[in-house]
């Protein structure tokens, strides 16, 4: 942490101090716009719906001359019920340590925008203290091979379901938590979210018996900064496509970057070419020759379930391509994930 980052965490300190209920564990980390804590109500070590996530921001809501974005906390009230997208909790004044009045020597905050997460009671874990997708690479990279295709397909699976997300801002059930499933209708609007990048992309709790089959081997990716999120009319499904397909193109260029995507230029035998094909359309110049978001969540969706172990087996034979086997995946999700030093330094 920097002086800044050092004064801040002293001053919350003073606040949860002072109000006795919380306990400010420890520093995540910062961006441009703001600052990340962890805390732990003060009477539990569980690592359940105890442990909250605060984000400072340093100043007002950043405006570009090329889009309007909305609040953040706007937009994460918007995406209540997304199961890729973070969820908010919201506080009452006298939930909030923060909003306490004379405290002593603490000093206001730099902005009244505050934001909470946390573990919803009765459903995912909100937490989320597996890691950064930057990191996951990161350790993926020094392992020195690739990564197993069925990991990528269920990566892919996560930013396909983050687009479906913004495609449908108002589709979402805000009494539980579920995949985000596309529709027929064209919305009033959309949002657009150009921030998807690996540092803003954190894993989740890995449920190795989660109804959803897609998140068995690996854990759920979800969305957490959204301090950047657009909100457009779409009057006509024209103006809803272009939006869309400009998110596709996001995602696409962020498979590329994700160890094991775009390897070289050389073709990589261990690779599917299924995969590298279609992160090639999103990622295309042309509007018109990406795809259409409906197909992709078909194409993704239809490889997750459908190209097992055993599809590897048969489809790219080869010592190259062991690693596609349940337990050889699980182990390094283990390995990568779920027991690797996910902590900042």
């Amino acid at each position: 942490m920097n002086d800044r980052e050092t004064n801040l965490a002293w001053n919350l300190k003073r606040y949860f101090d002072h109000d006795g209920r919380y306990f400010l564990e420890s520093y995540i980390g910062s961006g441009a716009q703001a600052t990340v804590f962890k805390l732990r109500t003060r009477d539990s070590d569980n690592q359940g719906t105890d442990r909250f996530v605060i984000k400072i921001p340093w100043t007002a809501e950043l405006q570009w001359d090329s889009f309007h974005t909305i609040s953040e906390v706007e937009a994460m009230k918007t995406f209540r019920g997304a199961a890729h997208v973070v969820q908010l909790l919201e506080t009452t004044a006298d939930q909030d340590p923060l909003k306490k009045e004379n405290v002593p020597d603490a000093t206001k905050l730099p902005a009244n925008r505050w934001i909470y997460t946390m573990a919803s009671p009765g459903g995912p874990m909100e937490w989320l203290e597996n890691g950064t997708l930057a990191g996951f690479m990161e350790r993926a990279q020094k392992k020195g091979h690739p990564l197993p295709n069925r990991i990528l397909w269920r990566l892919f699976m996560c930013l396909v379901r983050m687009c479906i997300a913004f495609a449908w801002p108002d589709a979402h059930d805000e009494s539980k938590v579920e995949l985000e499933d596309p529709r027929d209708e064209v919305p009033r609007s959309i949002c657009y979210n150009p921030d998807i990048g690996s540092g803003n992309l954190v894993f989740g709790p890995f449920v190795p018996d989660d109804i959803n089959l897609e998140h068995r081997l690996t854990p759920v990716l979800k969305m957490i900064d959204l301090g950047l999120v657009e909100r457009r009319d779409t009057p006509h499904k024209k103006a809803w496509s272009k939006l869309v397909s400009m998110s596709i193109r996001l995602i696409g260029e962020q498979m590329f970057m994700i160890n094991g995507v775009g390897r070289g230029a050389d073709p990589d035998p261990t690779l599917d070419s299924d995969l590298e094909k279609i992160v090639s359309w999103c990622m295309s110049s042309s509007e018109d020759d990406r795809p259409q978001l409906l197909e992709l969540a078909i194409w993704v969706s239809n490889a997750v379930k459908g190209r097992d172990a055993a599809w590897y087996r048969e489809q790219m034979p080869g010592p190259a391509n062991d690693g596609e086997e349940d337990e050889s995946i699980l182990n390094l999700v283990h390995e990568l994930i779920i027991n690797a030093n996910t902590a900042p330094e």
